[in-house]
């Protein structure tokens, strides 16, 4: 059932692509639909490493005024410290750096805290007004700057991603467990592709991670 249900949507994708008429009993390979729409899922360091691109330029060197958690009916998302702490150790700091780290975006306040926020599956980091009010999670009120936003909004549909505030010992300690971004890894090795480093970031993390590493490379071109 599953199966005949995805076969059905890639149909569909494929007719709204090409053109071409498809009934439900037309037979598509499965080879087919694999080569339209790829025989792997890419992670979603794309979409973090673009949010990241998008909200830069506007809130690098910006101050905090306000920092405000919108009221919101749907699922609650995970925040840490608590909503009062968050709020006290943000409000009036200048975000001096925006990056990525794995899978998370990380606001560097001049503080010396992180502010580090997962999106998983569905965040999303706006600069502009939210696809929907009741899905907004965070909002950071930003000094004025002529021609760049006035806000920076966390929103999630789904209620899935993280928001945590981390002192530098803390993100440190993040840091060191998640490793060298695999993203940036030696890409001078042919053969060896971004993906699949950024899939295994255990060669680039913790005591020893250069060793590591490439004993890592080694053992996949031997293979």
């Amino acid at each position: 059932m599953t199966y005949q249900l995805s076969l059905k949507c890639r149909m569909y994708c494929i007719q709204r692509m090409s053109g071409i008429a498809l009934s439900s009993v037309t037979i598509i390979p499965v080879f087919l639909s694999q080569f339209i729409f790829g025989l792997r899922k890419m992670p979603e360091l794309p979409e973090v490493e673009t949010m990241v691109r998008g909200i830069r330029t506007d809130c690098e060197g910006r101050q905090i005024q306000h920092t405000r958690f919108p009221k919101c009916p749907c699922r609650p998302i995970q925040i840490s410290p608590t909503r009062k702490t968050f709020v006290a150790r943000t409000e009036g700091r200048t975000m001096n750096a925006i990056r990525r780290l794995a899978k998370r975006i990380v606001l560097e306040i001049d503080s010396g805290d992180r502010i580090v926020i997962e999106p998983r599956m569905t965040g999303l980091m706006l600069l502009t007004d939210p696809p929907t009010l009741k899905h907004r999670r965070l909002c950071f009120e930003l000094s004025p700057a002529k021609g760049k936003a006035s806000t920076l909004e966390f929103w999630d549909r789904r209620g899935l991603g993280t928001v945590s505030l981390l002192k530098p010992a803390e993100f440190a300690e993040l840091e060191s467990r998640l490793g060298r971004d695999a993203g940036y890894c030696d890409r001078r090795l042919e053969g060896d592709p971004v993906e699949d480093r950024s899939r295994n970031q255990s060669c680039t993390a913790g005591p020893d991670a250069r060793g590591r590493y490439w004993k890592f490379i080694r053992e996949r071109n031997s293979a």
